[in-house]
């Protein structure tokens, strides 16, 4: 399994707007799931990760959603409350049963 973060610095004063938009967007499939972090401390870093069985599940993952109605309108309001990303990272990742 991997897990994908992606962390982003939100503009100021954006923080609570940038996590209602993705709480309010259909991100969780079957074979994806999707967290989000914010800071307790920092006012601006926001990581948004996914967790997929492999490479092939997270394009697949991206294009699906891509493909949808809300996308366009997501990736414009998200871009707006962005001030820049920071990084991408792909964990390996093991669950304890």
């Amino acid at each position: 399994m991997l897990a994908y973060r992606w962390t982003f610095v939100i503009k100021y004063g954006q923080m609570e707007e940038a996590l209602e938009l993705n709480k309010s967007t259909p991100f969780n499939t079957d074979y994806a799931k999707c967290r989000i972090y914010t800071p307790g401390m920092s006012p601006s870093l926001f990581v948004f990760e996914l967790d997929v069985e492999d490479e092939e599940s997270m394009s697949r993952y991206f294009d699906e959603f891509n493909a949808t109605p809300e996308a366009e309108p997501f990736w414009e309001k998200w871009n707006a409350l962005v001030e820049r990303h920071v990084s991408t990272e792909r964990w390996n990742l093991t669950e304890f049963e």
